[in-house]
């Protein structure tokens, strides 16, 4: 990714882009993660008074940048909650109507305050008042203003509170369940509004007239999902994403008669976005996911494409560019689809930790980090002449991108209810599978990273564990009935010889951890530069397969596969996949 460093040695591009995208104002801000907010002619955003226990919420005039005012309200963290290195907060947005700016503080203060004069006209706190439990790293989940309602996410005693407007007076609560830092949505199912909350183990739909819970759906990993992120799909569905081995899944939400059920309709493992918004363009979601640009298609969960280089970053969608802000404040205009990545604009806006969400505002970009609010003016046309770099993606549409590694997952032998063996096995970028009932090997290809195909019109369906690892599978065959078939346990053999000459020494997954392999007596054993002290038993599962399990960690370390095939080598862990490269020197 092209950085500031860039434009500084580049002064004749670093000018034409500045000019071309000039900054109309910057105004000074204290700390905070809280997006911009823009009403009629105003921004609204939630800041830390400089050197205070105090947190504010500051009116600036959206034309000129100018300070209209500043509210300060006491908002020292509850013994329970630290600052994790991004500062003490707020992190939530204001919510806004037509008489009111609604601010969530770091320690669950909530304020309402009157949008003409910058008056407090009511404040609850939500721990001492209603008993909410502190959120470790800060409230971050935003309060959300609906109808007569302003819903907070308070956990504790209540998931969700709704609040009136005028008074902070309580109209519902509702059941218990911990807070997350995901703002809940209102969305519509069959024509009816409902508030989803992503709370810390489940997604819930609320019944947004009394807060009674219509459905709910458990996480893969519960408590590991604070910083994931929900979205309504163009198309119908939900899509649920975040930290941990979550992944991505979208959800089907339908009345069934007198109650509600939801549904997974597909889930990607290979992906979890992870800072800020996901958008949706043409089919696809595009979203951060560490250091990658990545994009699932929205019909089946396919993976597109994972780009790295990229950091971690915000996207907004405009109407002919995508507007992407990285943490080190980087500004970048793209033009991005599924096959190809056009980075048009790029020049530095910000300072680092520039993880708030900027907001757009007819053409006008608004965004902040933790010292500046800043206002810069799209170009109505941003047809780029030439671009500063293009990417292709590899993506080619009905081929989907599955990682050989999590193909290599569905290795292994499987035994039906009638306590045959099958064998699936990783053949280039698709399984072959010896079926007991079929005189010839069937090649099943992916058509995402859970459902195959054969060549006759079959479908094979991969049922995945928690952890990602295949523990069942169900065939349709284009003539006759389901087969379904479980996993048999995985191997536990030592390491042949010839197989631990090929592994001992350093290697380099990715660049960014290195797993050195030696001889333990008899046995080979690895240590990974990221889990420091941890010793990894390895074992064999095939000649091309090895797993490495943590075995003195006091915490929980996924186990990693290690795969070889031909000349290549990739290490997969959890959701991500990796190659696997010789370490050259021994300070890697």
């Amino acid at each position: 990714m092209l950085g500031p460093s860039f434009l500084i040695c580049c002064p004749l591009i670093a000018a034409f882009l500045t000019e071309e995208l000039p900054v109309e104002w910057s105004t000074p801000v204290g700390e905070g993660f809280s997006r911009p907010v823009a009403a009629q002619n105003s921004v609204y955003v939630s800041d830390r008074v400089p050197g205070s226990s105090q947190s504010g919420v500051v009116a600036v005039d959206l034309g000129t940048g100018e300070v209209l005012w500043r509210t300060a309200f006491e908002d020292s963290p509850k013994p329970s909650q630290e600052n994790y290195g991004g500062g003490l907060g707020p992190h939530a947005t204001p919510a806004v109507d037509e008489t009111r700016v609604y601010a969530l503080g770091f320690s669950g203060t909530l304020v309402a305050v009157e949008r003409r004069s910058g008056s407090i006209q009511w404040s609850v706190d939500l721990v001492k008042d209603h008993g909410a439990k502190p959120v470790q790293f800060g409230f971050g989940a935003s309060p959300i203003r609906h109808r007569d309602l302003l819903c907070v996410m308070a956990g504790g005693t209540s998931g969700v509170m709704a609040l009136e407007p005028e008074t902070g007076e309580t109209i519902w609560q509702s059941p218990p369940f911990q807070a997350s830092y995901v703002t809940p949505e209102v969305v519509s199912f069959q024509g009816e509004a409902q508030l989803v909350c992503l709370f810390e183990s489940e997604t819930v739909g609320l019944d947004l007239d009394d807060g009674e819970v219509l459905w709910s759906v458990p996480h893969v990993r519960p408590g590991l999902t604070n910083y994931a992120m929900l979205h309504s799909l163009d198309e119908g569905g939900l899509i649920v994403s975040g930290q941990g081995n979550l992944g991505t899944r979208c959800l089907d939400v339908a009345r069934n008669k007198e109650r509600w059920d939801a549904t997974v309709r597909w889930h990607a493992r290979a992906v979890r976005f992870s800072h800020g918004r996901i958008i949706e363009r043409n089919g696809f979601l595009f979203g951060s996911n560490g250091s990658m640009l990545c994009a699932l298609a929205t019909r089946d969960g396919a993976l597109a494409f994972k780009l790295r280089g990229f950091g971690e970053f915000n996207l907004v969608n405009a109407e002919d560019c995508t507007v992407q802000v990285d943490e080190e404040g980087t500004l970048a205009l793209l033009d991005v689809n599924a096959e190809r990545v056009l980075v048009t604009r790029e020049l530095p806006l910000l300072q680092a930790k520039a993880w708030a969400s900027p907001t757009l505002a007819n053409r006008r970009l608004l965004a902040r980090d933790a010292e500046q609010l800043v206002a810069l003016r799209l170009p109505e046309n941003l047809a780029p002449a030439t671009a500063l770099r293009s990417i292709e993606t590899g993506y080619q549409p009905g081929k989907p991108v599955v990682p050989p590694a999590l193909l290599a997952y569905c290795e292994g032998d499987y035994r039906d209810d009638e306590g045959a063996r099958w064998t699936l096995e990783l053949k280039g970028d698709s399984l072959r599978g010896r079926i007991p009932s079929r005189p010839k090997d069937i090649l099943f290809t992916p058509r995402s990273e859970n459902q195959f195909t054969d060549s006759a019109g079959g479908t094979l369906e991969v049922h995945r564990s928690e952890t990602g690892v295949p523990d069942s599978i169900e065939w349709q065959p284009a003539e006759g009935p389901v087969v379904r078939a479980r996993k048999v346990a995985r191997a536990q053999n030592p390491v042949e010889i010839k197989i631990a000459e090929r592994w001992l020494g350093r290697w380099s997954v990715d660049g960014s951890m290195i797993v050195e392999f030696q001889h333990d007596q008899d046995q080979l054993v690895a240590r990974a530069s990221v889990y420091d002290g941890v010793i990894f038993a390895v074992t064999q599962e095939s000649p091309t397969r090895l797993w490495l399990e943590a075995q003195n960690a006091t915490y929980g370390i996924p186990d990693i596969l290690l795969v070889q095939q031909d000349d290549q080598r990739w290490a997969h862990q959890a959701t991500n996949t990796y190659q696997v490269s010789r370490a050259l020197k021994e300070d890697d």
